[in-house]
């Protein structure tokens, strides 16, 4: 398929050299682009558990720093910039939305979308029910998506093409 998709739009006139050496350099290329994003997106898993994993100690004992939006704290602006290190150095072309530092939602062939902790107002006041959030789209087309609870310590991800999972277990739906 790659191959066909790669040649459709492509004179007539190549050799059957000049093809194959094409499709290897298609097959190759896909190949270290999709090592590359399982690597990311196993570490940055594995950076959303870390994280998140600080947080219930001190939930409810955290201020709210907002000044252009209210339900803001220093760890919202601490867990981003730790999510943006992690897909930047991994994918140093993608661009980043997040909700507090990165506001401007952009076109981008490989963008992430971070809210540190959805539902900050529940992390402020105590509350169990908050999450660390993350996706990539690429191309416009979501890949991967990450939400942990920390409170129960449940990580739900899913991937394009490979189905649901929490905690590393498939998930099904219900008949």
């Amino acid at each position: 398929l790659a191959f066909h998709l790669v040649f459709q739009s492509e004179e007539k006139t190549l050799t059957d050299k000049d093809r194959l050496s094409k499709a290897l350099e298609v097959v190759f290329t896909c190949g270290r682009r999709t090592d590359n994003l399982k690597s990311m997106y196993h570490a940055m898993t594995e950076k959303l558990i870390v994280l998140g994993d600080a947080l219930p100690g001190i939930a409810g004992s955290v201020s709210d720093i907002g000044v252009q939006k209210s339900w803001l704290t220093q760890k919202d602006l601490e867990i981003e910039d730790a999510l943006s290190e992690v897909i930047l150095k991994g994918d140093p072309e993608a661009q980043i939305y997040a909700e507090e530092k990165h506001g401007v939602l952009l076109e981008a062939k490989s963008l992430w979308i971070i809210d540190p902790i959805s539902n900050t107002f529940n992390f402020i006041h105590g509350l169990p029910h908050y999450s660390l959030v993350v996706s990539h789209r690429y191309e416009g087309v979501v890949l991967f998506a990450a939400i942990y609870d920390p409170a129960t310590k449940e990580l739900f991800t899913a991937t394009k093409g490979k189905g649901a999972f929490l905690n590393g277990k498939p998930m099904r739906v219900s008949q």
